[in-house]
C-alpha cells in the first residue's frame, strides 16, 4: 500500500486517478456485466489517451466542497478524534490499478486505523439519511474501498452533514462500519474485483496486441 501526499483536486491528483479503479468506481467494477463493460471502456480510454473525461462542477458540488471542511470539524468536535487530510492511496498489495482518495484518515501511531467518507447532500436527501440511520446503498462500496486498500483499517465512518439544518444536533449523521461487520462482503468484493481486473487485462491485450 502506497500513500501519496498530494492535494486532492490538483492536476497531479487527477493523473493518479487515471486508469485506476477508485472508490467511486468500485460499484461499477463489481457490478453487472453491462456496467463493468462501460467502466472497462472508460479505463482503457484513459490508458490509451492519458486523459480523463471533463467534469463540470455545478453549484451543488461547489457547496459540497465547502461544506466538507465544516463536516470534518464538526465530526472532530463530536468524537474527539483528529482527522488527517491526505492525498491518494494505491493498493499495490492487491493491484496497482486500485486506489482511492479518502476524505480523511485517523492514525494510531504509525498505522491508519480508520477514516471518514463525507457527503453533503441537499436537505431533503439529508433528512432521508437521518431517518434511515444507515449508510445509503449508493455509497456502500465507497465505504468498503478503504478496507480493501489499507490492510490496517478497522473502521470507517460515513458522515452526512448539512449546515442549513436549524437544530444544531441534527446537522450530522455518523454511521460506523467495521472490518468485522463487512468481512463477508469484502471477501466477495475482492474476488469480484480481481475478476474484473483479469477481464480488463484480456480486453486491453486483444485491443492493443
Amino acid at each position: 500500500m502506497q500513500e501519496i501526499k498530494v492535494e486532492q483536486g490538483t492536476y497531479e491528483w487527477q493523473q493518479l486517478r487515471l486508469g485506476r479503479v477508485t472508490g467511486t468506481r468500485l460499484a461499477d467494477a463489481i457490478g453487472s456485466p453491462k456496467v463493468q463493460n462501460t467502466l472497462m471502456c472508460e479505463l482503457i480510454a484513459e490508458q490509451l489517451t492519458e486523459q480523463g473525461k471533463d467534469v463540470v462542477v455545478n453549484a451543488s458540488m461547489e457547496r459540497g466542497q465547502v461544506e466538507e471542511g465544516f463536516a470534518r470539524k464538526a465530526y472532530e468536535k463530536a468524537t474527539g478524534v483528529t482527522v488527517e487530510k491526505t492525498g491518494f492511496f494505491i493498493a499495490d498489495h492487491l493491484d496497482s490499478r486500485i486506489g482511492f482518495s479518502p476524505d480523511g484518515i485517523v492514525r494510531e501511531g504509525d498505522s491508519i486505523i480508520g477514516g471518514v467518507e463525507i457527503k453533503n447532500p441537499d436537505s431533503k436527501t439529508f433528512v432521508g439519511y437521518l431517518l434511515a440511520g444507515t449508510v445509503p446503498k449508493d455509497y456502500i462500496e465507497q465505504v468498503m474501498m478503504p478496507f480493501l486498500c489499507i490492510p490496517t483499517v478497522q473502521w470507517w465512518d460515513f458522515i452526512a452533514y448539512d449546515s442549513r439544518i436549524k437544530i444544531a444536533d441534527k446537522r450530522m449523521l455518523v454511521v460506523r462500519l467495521t472490518r468485522e461487520q463487512l468481512a463477508a462482503d469484502l471477501a466477495v468484493a475482492e474476488t469480484d474485483l480481481r475478476s474484473f481486473l483479469a477481464k480488463w487485462d484480456e480486453t486491453y491485450s486483444k485491443l492493443v496486441f
